[in-house]
C-alpha cells in the first residue's frame, strides 16, 4: 500500500517532534519516560502510587532511597516536563474527582493544556482494594492497580494543592 505524500509528511514530523521532544528532556526525566514505557500496563511493586516515583528513582539510580522521591526541589508549574513528579495534596477537581494524597507523574505535556500523566492505584471501587504491607504500614490498593496514562485539566483544580517536584 503507497501512503499519500501529504500523510508521509504528517507521520514525519510527528516523529521527529516525539523524538526531538525525547532527546531535549534533562537525562534523569528521559530515563524516567524510558521507564513508564516499560512497565505500562504491569504493577510496579506492590501497586501503590508513589511507588511508580520510587522505582523511577531506583532506575536512575540504583542507590536511590524512598526519600529521594519525596525530598526533591519543587518546580513551578510553568517549568514542568515529562518526567517530573506530581504530588496531590487534597485536591478537588469540578467533575468531583478527588486526590487526597496521590503521586503521579507527569508523561506529556499536550498542546490544548492538558497534561497526560502516568500513575497506578487509581481509586475506583472500595470492592476492588486490597491490603498490601508497604514499608511497614497497611496500605489499601486496587486490586488491578498497574501503570496507566491519565489525562490531568490544572484549570479544573477547584481545591487543595498539587506540586510539581524534578528528581
Amino acid at each position: 500500500m503507497r501512503i499519500p505524500i501529504q500523510m508521509r509528511t504528517i507521520l514525519f514530523i510527528l516523529i521527529c517532534g516525539v523524538l526531538h521532544a525525547q532527546d531535549s528532556l534533562p537525562r534523569k526525566n528521559a530515563l524516567i519516560i524510558d521507564f513508564i514505557n516499560e512497565h505500562y500496563g504491569e504493577r510496579v511493586g506492590v501497586g501503590v502510587c508513589g511507588e511508580l516515583a520510587y522505582e523511577a528513582a531506583k532506575y536512575i539510580n540504583p542507590s536511590a532511597t524512598i526519600d529521594d522521591t519525596l525530598n526533591n526541589y519543587e518546580i513551578d508549574y510553568a517549568d514542568i516536563m515529562p518526567g517530573d513528579i506530581i504530588q496531590f495534596d487534597s485536591a478537588y477537581f469540578a467533575n468531583g474527582d478527588f486526590a487526597e494524597n496521590h503521586m503521579a507523574i507527569v508523561y506529556r505535556i499536550n498542546h490544548n493544556g492538558l497534561i497526560t500523566i502516568a500513575e497506578q492505584n487509581v481509586a475506583t471501587k472500595p470492592d476492588n482494594q486490597m491490603e498490601v504491607i508497604y514499608y511497614g504500614e497497611k496500605i489499601m490498593v486496587e486490586k488491578d492497580s498497574h501503570v496507566s496514562l491519565s489525562l490531568l485539566d490544572m484549570t479544573s483544580l477547584i481545591g487543595g494543592k498539587i506540586y510539581f517536584f524534578r528528581l
